[in-house]
């Protein structure tokens, strides 16, 4: 008998991958789940950060929380906003980098010159 496995194409990450895109097509779809508040853990899946950073945003009053038998939960609204905030942030200028002198091609191999040239 062939190994089961091998025959079924929705095995192990492969499903579960699917599966996590079906749930993201049902938030976009359903009205009712964009209304569903987060876990401080789930704003930070959302965001693709670290829960510690979604408490800081909490503490400093720039993502607005509500606060239910003891737990702290944010709408998914108010993650886009703080999103967008960051997203329209002025970049950071570049450090500048270590200016070298240009290497003296006389002290180097005539068979390496061609890769500093």
């Amino acid at each position: 008998m062939a190994d089961r496995n091998s025959n079924n194409v929705f095995s192990g990450n492969l499903l579960d991958e699917l599966v996590e895109v079906l749930h993201g097509l049902r938030a976009t779809l359903d009205p009712v789940e964009q209304l569903r508040p987060l876990s401080l853990d789930e704003a930070a899946k959302s965001m693709r950060c670290r829960r510690n950073h979604v408490e800081r945003l909490i503490a400093k009053g720039e993502l607005p929380c509500i606060r239910r038998d003891g737990r702290r939960y944010v709408l998914p609204s108010d993650v886009q906003q703080v999103l967008r905030a960051e997203a329209k942030r002025r970049p950071q200028p570049k450090r500048p980098g270590i200016k070298r002198p240009p290497a003296n091609l006389e002290d180097v191999d005539p068979a390496m010159r061609e890769f500093f040239e």
